[in-house]
């Protein structure tokens, strides 16, 4: 089952900007500015408690039986097993395989900046 993101603006939020601006120091397509490969040739960053990567156009990462959706998600929260997936930028035409408030979500944020500051 899918559910859709409670607001889009949520790539708006400090938490996700200071994830992905300051912390991660990813592009606004959540790849790496880098240019160093991608972890497992696909995550922009991972750890134990979330992974992040960028839209992928590769038709062989499509998943028919996940909604069409690309095989590895976008954002994968490991604690919870929350997935995102995204239409190349973060939360366009996005769906989620949890039924989650834009606070809780923004919470989940905010446990993943802390997961890698804290490391």
């Amino acid at each position: 089952m899918s559910y859709n993101i409670p607001n889009r603006d949520i790539v708006n939020s400090k938490e996700w900007r200071k994830l992905v601006d300051d912390v991660l120091e990813l592009d606004s397509y959540c790849q790496r500015n880098d240019n160093m490969p991608y972890i497992d040739n696909h995550f922009s960053f991972s750890n134990t408690t979330f992974a992040i990567a960028p839209f992928s156009w590769n038709d062989d990462d499509i998943d028919d039986e996940n909604n069409g959706n690309n095989t590895f998600p976008n954002f994968w929260y490991k604690l919870t097993d929350l997935k995102i997936w995204w239409y190349k930028y973060p939360f366009r035409a996005s769906e989620m395989n949890q039924d989650l408030t834009e606070q809780e979500i923004l919470n989940i944020f905010q446990k993943c900046i802390d997961s890698v500051i804290d490391n």
